[in-house]
């Protein structure tokens, strides 16, 4: 095997057809400089930070879901569980490398008000086979879920009424957070 050979019958037997051939180009090797240039991209460019910060709004979140369980076994359903979430997702966001834009408010606003919601789903699919079970059925996960939502008394009404209050709850704490902390990043973008 010769690679130039292989290479030369490419370059011999390769054509543009009718088309026109492009200019040839001969670049010229590197000459020394006197002076070094550097040149600073300062750009609001979102990267690969991006991620990390949005693991520090999915902490901030786990947060607020933690406090959540804990106040919903009590029997409580507070706004600050999601201002808590919102506010240390943001502050997470930027502590693991997220730029502050408009992007360090939002993005923990939506991973709060979703883990919170998803949080109600899943202490209700917990609970369902426990319910399931004081009607006779030995049912598991979504199937108890299913059951009791369709047999159970009160279950469903329980269910969407807790389901709406935090998904309220959780969106009207997103937006409080929202305009305490745009005030933040546009602060922070004046002085830039």
């Amino acid at each position: 095997f010769d690679s130039e050979k292989v290479l030369n019958k490419v370059v011999n037997e390769f054509h543009w057809g009718e088309r026109p051939q492009p200019p040839e180009r001969k670049i010229k090797p590197d000459e020394p400089v006197e002076k070094t240039v550097y040149i600073e991209n300062d750009a609001n460019i979102n990267s690969s930070f991006m991620m990390f910060g949005f693991l520090g709004a999915f902490l901030g979140g786990l947060c607020a879901v933690t406090l959540q369980v804990i106040l919903f076994l009590l029997g409580y359903i507070s706004l600050y569980t999601g201002i808590l979430g919102v506010g240390l997702g943001s502050f997470f966001y930027t502590k693991f490398g997220g730029k502050r834009t408009s992007a360090s408010v939002l993005i923990p606003i939506l991973t709060t008000v979703v883990l919170i919601t998803l949080a109600v789903i899943v202490m209700y699919l917990i609970a369902a086979p426990i319910y399931a079970s004081e009607l006779g059925q030995s049912l598991n996960g979504i199937e108890a879920f299913i059951y009791c939502y369709t047999y159970y008394e009160g279950f469903a009404a329980n269910f969407m009424i807790n389901y709406v209050m935090n998904l309220v709850i959780a969106i009207a704490s997103g937006v409080i957070m929202y305009f305490a902390l745009r005030k933040k990043v546009y602060k922070k973008a004046k002085e830039l």
